[in-house]
């Protein structure tokens, strides 16, 4: 855990005129920045980095705004204050606080670069071409006499294939530097740089000649006026801003040699020593991002040479034109990568844990960016490429093949080369695989090898460690290959098998050479422990083939060896999937060895224990039916006729059963069927027992399909418009509208999804008022949702429809025994539900009486038969505007409650779409007697496993609706 340090007024009163200058603001506004920070200083206890960008949110100087240029730049000299602290300290940022200095020094190149954002005022900051070709901005600029003092800059490499003039690429800096990574990945390169040992022909053993730089100032800048008539020393003085530089051929011959490359990825940081030569590498086609700081303090040079061709003109001149690129736009392509970078590393984290639907969440959102807004994501058709290449990855382990296979084959299209388009060949391979296609999967297989092992040989040492990763997975890919078309061989030609072992060994081999290698190689402690995870994986998935392999040559003894090794490797593994295979080939190595008893613990193996205790992992069964195939089934016949427990379930909730549904594999699914008429052989009702799970099943593959693929991708979009909008009110109604027509669309174009799902239905306001009671769902008072179009035959029906729904959420209270209604004599949730009303509207006046629009379950859900508007419970909180709750003091004890308000959190929080009220009574004389109608505790924390049931019957219902409201987010 990091220490945030404390920032004094004097320090940011030393940074802000660096500040000032980098942005070329006023005067004045060097005044009034100073004036704020003193007042905001006042307000502070702990003077950190949070305290001071709290309270400058809420002190006030004339005439200011929270976009104020003197507020924008207090608030980044502020930041900028705490990186001086952190980096002299030598002290780590945090992701979270390197975050908020983003957001701030975000914050203000959007706001102050741009004729529309800046108040009226003439824009501040600008951007410059690096001589290595980024692109630099200027944040801090403090000067001693001619040389750095301290400087910061952001630093921006786009994916535009400008990447400077190589012959000039390693070069030195007279401070010492420090870099911290906002987006993307570049590699530092360090350099020996020697004079040439041969004295009597320096020019043979010399790489390079040394050239000191110049720069003049930009013609906006104070310091161009002074650069006229001034000697060349005078000219070698630091310009802030930049029109050009220029390198000097000195004659000096000397010889750079590469000591060490290291790869550097987002919030991980990096320094360089004054005057040490490097060369920073980024892909042409990538976008990369850095902000660094220029510390005099901690080391300076004053000789601080660039290295260029030995045989050359006297000079070379860089023009410093950004080519249009301004602050402001190169701002929000950082931001957008960043948050797309994000998404990428979650959807991962999921992956790696088995959250397969949390994952795809993650995915769908990240594709989502790329097609929204192109101007500001830098590249935008690569950047979908590379999320088509993970859908793929995602898709197959649903075990939905065809989508994979169109998914990958996109994503490598697109890409053509590069460790993306190496990795995602092999998880098209492996596709092939599960698709009985082994004439494909071995071309792709053998292509990805060729690939890699051209790449290490061609890569520097920092990239070449992406690809002997790559390389480990293909030759086990291969390797299982030729394992298969071993087994497809009428002749059982051996030396397929032969080959399969060898190349399975390789496989092992090469993963624990990685293990040795990525700690001494992978600098960021992150990667570092992702890099080994994924390692320790490939080596147990080898050792699980082998045993394999060895079984097919009647070797038990190994087969048993190699199982348990694998076994041993996965212990602590954040991957259950992986855990669960592990498992398997341990059990089926035992069940070859005559070990029964033992092999039928590992097949049930659940949490370390053979028991169906809640919060179980994934069992053998399960893995198998996430990835079906020819292979997988015929796996899945030996637990089944091993009398494997076919019942248990995952963390999830999810059994065998819901993957073999999921992934719409029939034989998969009779298999498991099969094997649960074994485990209930004894059972009176065995089939009713079946079918009734296989219903559950259907239930929450359709669940899962409409809500991910169907409506996700409507609110990301309505999210995304009410964010740049009015935000939650008239705006997100509209947005709302589009979700309904989207819901009653695909049930429409679905008698699966209609026969499982309940439309949305409504009851009209005022005739909810007229009827004097809670209706039941047989007085027929709901209506059915249907989008009509604007033409005049519609009007009617129009007139039918209203524009905002409230979802009331409230306990049932009738005690009464045979009670037919949910409130009680007095009607008292009646009341209160036209109170809440009444209160709503006069809160959100755009609300009429006659466009309102009120969901209550006894009468929008089939009393009679409820499941499907049960089922279809979270899908239609989220097309209503708001939620309210009837809080009394049982309402947070009840399961049905609870849940409804776990799903009105989750929209609430995660689109900005949906208002959430709690209705109470305060008691008190000066209090409203009609009560009170306050936001909802979105920050309140459920435990379903607390929550009371009338039924305890409806315990699995309940439990379903959790995990889906997760999903929703």
């Amino acid at each position: 855990m990091t220490t945030s340090p404390t920032i004094s007024l004097s320090e940011v009163m030393h940074t802000l005129p660096g500040v000032i200058a980098a942005a070329k603001a006023p005067e004045e506004t060097a005044v009034l920045a100073a004036q704020l920070l003193t007042n905001t200083s006042k307000r502070l206890t702990l003077y950190t980095l949070d305290e001071w960008h709290a309270a400058l949110k809420i002190e006030r100087t004339n005439n200011d705004s929270q976009d104020s240029q003197e507020r924008l730049l207090s608030n980044l000299a502020i930041a900028i204050t705490f990186l001086r602290h952190k980096s002299r300290q030598d002290k780590i940022i945090a992701p979270d606080e390197l975050a908020l200095v983003w957001e701030i020094i975000h914050r203000a190149l959007t706001s102050l670069n741009s004729p529309s954002t800046a108040g009226g005022q003439h824009p501040l900051f600008s951007a410059a071409r690096s001589a290595q070709g980024f692109l630099t901005v200027p944040l801090c600029s403090l000067l001693n006499g001619k040389d750095i003092d301290e400087l910061f800059r952001l630093h921006v490499w786009l994916p535009d294939g400008n990447r400077g003039n190589p012959d000039f690429a390693i070069h030195s800096h007279q401070p010492f530097i420090q870099a911290w990574i906002l987006a993307g990945e570049g590699t530092d390169h360090a350099y020996k740089v020697d004079e040439p040992t041969t004295s009597d022909h320096p020019e043979q053993a010399a790489t390079h000649a040394e050239y000191t730089l110049t720069w003049k100032a930009s013609s906006s800048s104070p310091q161009q006026e002074e650069d006229q008539n001034k000697t060349d020393d005078d000219k070698k003085a630091y310009k802030t801003h930049q029109a050009s530089s220029t390198a000097i051929n000195t004659g000096k011959l000397v010889r750079a040699e590469c000591t060490q490359s290291t790869l550097h990825k987002r919030d991980t940081s990096y320094t360089v020593p004054a005057g040490a030569h490097h060369r920073s590498q980024v892909s042409p086609a990538s976008f990369h991002a850095t902000l660094c700081f220029f510390d005099a303090q901690r080391g300076f040079i004053r000789d601080a040479p660039a290295l260029g061709p030995i045989h050359s003109t006297a000079s070379n001149t860089q023009n410093r034109d950004p080519d249009g690129a301004t602050p402001s736009s190169l701002a929000a392509m950082v931001d957008s990568v960043r948050l797309w970078e994000g998404l990428i590393e979650q959807g991962a984290s999921h992956t790696r844990k088995a959250e397969l639907e949390e994952g795809l969440r993650c995915y769908n959102t990240a594709l989502s960016l790329c097609e929204e807004d192109q101007q500001k994501f830098p590249s935008a058709e690569r950047y979908r490429h590379l999320v088509e290449g993970h859908m793929g990855c995602m898709y197959r382990r649903f075990g939905r093949y065809e989508e994979a296979e169109g998914w990958l084959q996109k994503s490598v299209q697109g890409l053509g080369s590069g460790a993306e388009f190496v990795e995602f060949s092999g998880e098209l391979a492996v596709v092939y695989r599960h698709m009985e296609r082994l004439g494909d999967a071995k071309r792709v297989c053998e292509a990805q090898c060729q690939a890699a092992e051209m790449e290490i040989l061609a890569g520097d040492q920092a990239r070449r460690l992406h690809f002997e990763r790559s390389l480990c997975r293909a030759v086990g890919n291969l390797a299982m290959v030729n394992y298969q078309l071993y087994q497809r061989d009428k002749l059982r030609n051996e030396d397929l098998l032969d080959l399969a072992i060898n190349q399975q060994l390789e496989r092992v081999r090469k993963a624990r050479e990685l293990q040795e290698s990525i700690p001494r190689q992978v600098s960021d402690e992150a990667t570092k422990a992702i890099w080994l995870r994924d390692a320790i994986t490939w080596e147990t998935i080898g050792l699980s083939r082998l045993s394999l392999y060895y079984s097919a040559q009647g070797k038990t003894k190994e087969a048993v060896k190699a199982a348990w090794e694998s076994l041993e490797r996965t212990r602590g593994s954040e991957d259950s999937t992986v855990m669960a295979m592990s498992h398997f080939f341990y059990g089926r190595a035992l069940l070859l060895d005559g070990q029964h008893e033992e092999a039928l613990r590992n097949f049930n193996m659940v949490d370390g224990n053979p028991n169906r205790e809640k919060g179980g992992r994934c069992t053998p069964a399960m893995a198998l039916c996430k990835e079906p195939s020819a292979e997988h089934r015929a796996y899945l016949r030996q637990l089944v006729d091993a009398g494997a427990d076919m019942g248990l379930v995952d963390e999830h909730g999810y059994s065998a059963l819901d993957y073999a549904v999921f992934s719409s594999d029939k034989e998969t699914e009779e298999l498991i069927r099969e094997g649960m008429r074994r485990n209930l052989i004894e059972h009176p009702d065995a089939e009713k027992t079946i079918a009734r799970q296989l219903d559950e099943a259907n239930l929450r593959k359709g669940y899962r399909t409409l809500f991910q693929e169907k409506l996700r991708p409507v609110l990301l979009t309505a999210a995304s418009k009410s964010n740049r909008d009015m935000g939650v009110g008239v705006s997100s109604s509209a947005s709302l509208q589009t979700l309904r027509k989207a819901y009653a669309d695909a049930l429409a174009a679905d008698s699966n999804q209609r026969a499982m799902f309940d439309g949305l239905k409504f009851l009209r306001y005022d005739e909810f008022l007229a009827f004097g009671r809670l209706p039941r769902s047989s007085d027929s008072l709901a209506k059915v949702y249907q989008h009509h179009g604007a033409d005049a035959a519609n009007e009617e029906n129009e007139k039918q429809d209203v524009k905002y729904i409230i979802f009331f959420s409230y306990r049932w209270i009738n005690r009464e025994l045979g009670a037919t209604s949910p409130d009680d004599s007095e009607k008292t949730q009646f009341k209160r539900m036209i109170t809440a009303s009444e209160l709503f509207m006069e809160r959100h006046s755009e609300v009429k009486a006659h466009e309102l629009g009120l969901w209550i379950d006894f009468a929008c859900v089939d009393q009679d038969n409820p499941m499907r508007g049960v089922s279809a419970l979270p899908m239609i909180l989220a097309q209503c505007n708001a939620v309210i709750s009837l809080v009394d003091d049982e309402y947070y004890t009840r399961a049905w409650c609870s849940v409804e308000v776990m799903v009105a959190q989750t929209l609430a929080k995660n689109y900005g779409l949906h208002l959430w009220y709690e209705h109470v009574y305060d008691g008190g004389p000066e209090k409203d007697p009609r009560g009170t109608l306050r936001p909802g505790p979105l920050d309140m924390e459920i435990v379903m496993a607390d929550k009371l049931l009338s039924f305890e019957r409806d315990r699995p219902k309940v439990l379903f609706l959790e995990r889906q409201s997760r999903l929703l987010g």
